[in-house]
């Protein structure tokens, strides 16, 4: 098995798992949809939701899902 990153949470990169990313709120533009992304950029997104930060991860924060 590849080297597990913290962000990784068994997911294996390799076998390109999709998930689905519903959202809504004060924070969340409506409309937006995001074709296709990464797993790991769901929690730098929920995070930014609430106005927190998470350094030092892999992921990203979707901007264009935010207000």
């Amino acid at each position: 098995f590849p080297t597990r990153r913290s962000s990784d949470l068994g997911h294996l990169p390799s076998r390109d798992e999709t998930t689905t990313f519903i959202a809504c709120g004060p924070a969340i533009q409506k409309g937006v949809v995001i074709e296709r992304s990464a797993m790991v950029n769901e929690a730098p997104t929920m995070a930014a939701m609430f106005s927190l930060t998470m350094d030092h991860i892999d992921g990203t924060v979707w901007q264009e899902l935010l207000k």
